[in-house]
């Protein structure tokens, strides 16, 4: 429970971090992506160490390139639709 806690924190920090950077005064289609894009890249960590670690490294490079795809297009993107 501890580690998807962590998770979870550390989610939101890198979701943050890209506002955070430019102080909260814009919001656009850019920061959206690279937070997104972040975020993914977290929860794609996350599950190498801890759920994949058995995984073959050809798995778990499709695996994060899925991740970073879906965070760039789904938590980027598609929110501006």
């Amino acid at each position: 429970a501890f580690m998807v806690l962590a998770s979870a924190a550390l989610q939101a920090v890198f979701s943050e971090l890209p506002f955070a950077i430019a102080r909260y005064k814009k919001y656009n289609l850019t920061l959206s992506v690279i937070s997104g894009t972040l975020t993914a890249l977290e929860y794609g960590i996350y599950l190498m160490f801890v759920v994949y670690q058995g995984k073959s490294a050809n798995y778990l490079t499709i695996h994060m390139i899925c991740e970073l795809i879906s965070g760039f297009v789904i938590a980027g993107i598609v929110p501006w639709l």
